[in-house]
Formats: C-alpha cells, sequence, structure tokens
C-alpha cells in the first residue's frame, strides 16, 4: 500500500503546477462561451453578420455579371479586351475582327493562290494571313501530302472559319499532286505519320495486308472493318494501292 501511495505523492511546487496547468485547461474550454456572453449585449453583431457577407458576394457576382457584358466572356479563344478589341478593329491585318462582307469586298483584289502549289510569299499576299500562318499552312500541306479541299484550312491551327471566308474566293486546290499513301508499300511509320492516322490505324493496316495479302482496293479496309468509316472516308484521297 504504501508503495502505491509512492505514486500519487508530489511535492508542493509539483502540486502548484499542477493547479496552474488545470486552471488554464478549464479558462480555455470556458472561454468560447464567455465570448458569446460578452457579445451578446451587441445587438446583430452574430445575427447580421451572414447577411453581409452574402450582400457582399452578390455585389462581386453583380460586377462579374457587368464585366462579362462589356468584356465578353474570359474564357473563350479569344480573350480580348474592348481595348485590344477596338484596337484590332481598325486594323486589317487582323480580320477576324472585320465584317465578313467586308472581307468579300477586299478579296476581290487579292491574287488567287492554288494552295497544292504556291510559297510562303503568295500566302502572305492573301488577306488576313502573315507569315506564322504562311509557315503553318506550308508545314500543314506537307504532313498531309497535298490538300484536296479549301476546307482543310481549318485544321491548321488557329485557323477560324471566319478566316476561311475572307479568302475563300482566292484560293483553290488542284489534286493531281497529291502524295498519296500506297497502302500495299508503306512502312507502318510512313502509314502513322499521316495527320489522319495513328498508332492503332497503322497497326490494323499492317496486321490486314500481312494476313491477307495484297490491298486490291482501299475499301477492303473499311469493308473488313480495319479502318472506322470516319477515319476511312477522310483518308481516302491519300491511298493509294498501286
Amino acid at each position: 500500500m504504501e508503495s502505491l501511495k509512492s505514486y500519487f505523492y508530489f511535492t508542493k511546487s509539483e502540486r502548484f503546477g499542477i493547479l496552474t496547468l488545470i486552471f488554464f485547461i478549464v479558462l480555455s474550454m470556458s472561454a468560447p462561451s464567455v465570448s458569446r456572453l460578452l457579445l451578446a449585449g451587441e445587438p446583430g453583431f452574430s445575427e447580421d453578420l451572414s447577411p453581409e457577407i452574402q450582400d457582399f458576394i452578390n455585389s462581386l457576382s453583380d460586377t462579374n455579371m457587368k464585366n462579362d457584358q462589356i468584356y465578353g466572356n474570359r474564357d473563350s479563344v479569344y480573350p480580348y479586351s474592348a481595348t485590344l478589341q477596338e484596337f484590332r478593329g481598325k486594323n486589317s491585318q487582323y480580320p477576324e475582327n472585320q465584317n465578313i462582307q467586308n472581307w468579300n469586298k477586299q478579296a476581290s483584289t487579292q491574287q488567287h493562290v492554288e494552295l497544292n502549289s504556291v510559297d510562303s510569299a503568295s500566302f502572305i499576299k492573301l488577306n488576313g494571313i502573315g507569315p506564322a500562318f504562311a509557315h503553318r499552312i506550308l508545314k500543314y500541306r506537307e504532313r498531309l501530302g497535298g490538300f484536296v479541299s479549301v476546307n482543310q484550312l481549318l485544321e491548321v491551327y488557329g485557323f477560324t472559319p471566319e478566316r476561311l471566308e475572307g479568302i475563300r474566293k482566292n484560293v483553290s486546290v488542284n489534286t493531281s499532286g497529291i502524295r498519296k499513301i500506297n497502302l500495299n508499300q508503306a512502312t507502318f511509320k510512313e502509314i502513322m505519320r499521316h495527320p489522319y492516322s495513328s498508332f492503332e490505324v497503322a497497326k490494323s493496316v499492317c496486321n490486314f495486308r500481312t494476313s491477307y495479302g495484297k490491298i486490291e482496293k482501299a475499301e477492303d479496309l473499311r469493308k473488313a472493318g480495319v479502318i472506322n468509316d470516319s477515319t476511312y472516308f477522310k483518308m481516302l484521297p491519300y491511298f493509294s494501292v498501286e
């Protein structure tokens, strides 16, 4: 019993420390209640706080809506400010901000361009086509093997329908020189490299000709389910079996 009692024996200084610790613990636990009692005498403090915050949030929402109405949706493809829109509207090198009818009038005075034969200097003479776009068009033409439709310009990065309408009357395509993919001789990499192709398309074509021999018609690939209809019709102008 004496040994057990010795575990609960504390010196005077230890007892003082324990009592002090208990005092602070009780004080910290009762602080929220004391604060509420002290603030209870101030009418509207807690009750009015939420409506004030909500009104502030509503005012921010109203401001954002007004800004969207003035400047447009900031998540749009062309997040221009009103000042920048006004500037671009006054400069012909940014035709995306001009009226399409005005573009058509300007297009009548532009040089005619055949997409598969001209160089970058000829592209730059078209309304709204600068050096950067000319470079992108030439690069994409090389990847395709040549354009088969004017509408393929929309596949060039950043090329918008409005920009295309501004030059449509002055561009054309001659498909006689299209570089085609020989389905019986092209390598896996050559098939996969085409913008309309993919790893799966190239693998399927190579497996098909390994299993069945020479491909007589490109349509055989579609009938056999090697290529889906969407990919087949896009790539058909670039297929050859000779």
